[in-house]
């Protein structure tokens, strides 16, 4: 990411990285991995007989590579340092035995790299579900009071995830919630689910500050969590109706990059106030 970040955003290069982190790349992703690793491809052709790639040859592959790559774009493709790329080639040099790396090695690193991607919470995910964070903020959680202990709660979940305790009990609820046991929670396992949260909550909390959503709040909020799958982290993965585990989960990290941003604007709000009231004075 640093070396993205690093890139001019006005760049063919940056744009193109930022298409790849949102999934809109990934078919020239392919055909770009296809051609350097088919049968007498690049990978073939630098890596000689053995065909382990050692680090020599990775620096004529990389060389080669980037020198295509700026005739194709018009823009210089900087290289890697010399640490950076020793870095890099340890990396897949421990995937296999022997010296050097295999293509299926590279299978792997692109596989590796490919989690690390689809972990990462996108813009568009951020924009999509940040009317849901809006309507949990501003209908719930600005009515308390900043000492109350829902409020306090809530901004411990903001900063620093779900406890163990509360990921222990979301784990415990699924299991129980999930009467066909396929994994996925349907409509009513859902809403059974919910309830079950509310009780505990007004248990914790008492009924002053725990939440009280219309019902088409509610279906709101299941509407949001059973689209978070159909998102480009989850291409590959399961698309049946219902909420899965890996979908909250992901929901949960989702909303508080947007509660983030809500609580920024929150500030900058304030602070644009007080400058009103001081040119007052």
């Amino acid at each position: 990411m640093e070396r993205i970040d690093n890139l001019d955003e006005d760049s063919k290069q940056y744009k193109f990285a930022m298409r790849w982190l949102n999934h809109r790349a990934d078919d020239e992703m392919r055909k770009m991995n296809k051609e350097i690793l088919k049968e007498g491809g690049v990978f073939d052709k630098f890596s000689g007989d053995d065909h382990r790639m050692s680090l020599e040859e990775a620096h004529k592959m990389d060389k080669v590579f980037r020198e295509g790559a700026a005739k194709f774009t018009g823009e210089a493709i900087p290289g890697y340092s010399e640490e950076d790329f020793n870095s890099m080639f340890k990396a897949y040099d421990s995937l296999s035995e022997g010296a050097g790396f295999t293509k299926e090695d590279v299978m792997v690193g692109i596989g590796a790299m490919n989690k690390f991607r689809d972990n990462r919470i996108t813009e568009k995910e951020e924009d999509m579900f940040y009317p849901a964070a809006e309507e949990y903020y501003y209908d719930y959680i600005d009515d308390l009071k900043e000492d109350s202990k829902g409020r306090k709660m809530w901004m411990d979940f903001v900063e620093n995830g779900p406890t163990k305790e509360q990921r222990e009990w979301i784990s415990a609820q699924w299991k129980e919630h999930d009467k066909d046991s396929n994994g996925a929670l349907n409509r009513h396992e859902w809403r059974n689910m919910m309830k079950a949260g509310h009780k505990m909550e007004v248990e914790y909390l008492g009924e002053e500050e725990a939440s009280d959503f219309s019902p088409g709040q509610n279906e709101f909020f299941w509407v949001m969590a059973n689209s978070v799958k159909n998102g480009g982290w989850n291409n590959w993965g399961r698309h049946r109706e219902g909420v899965s585990k890996a979908d909250y989960f992901r929901l949960m990290r989702i909303l508080r990059a947007d509660y983030k941003d809500i609580l920024e604007d929150e500030e900058d709000s304030d602070d644009e106030e007080g400058d009103d009231e001081l040119m007052l004075l």
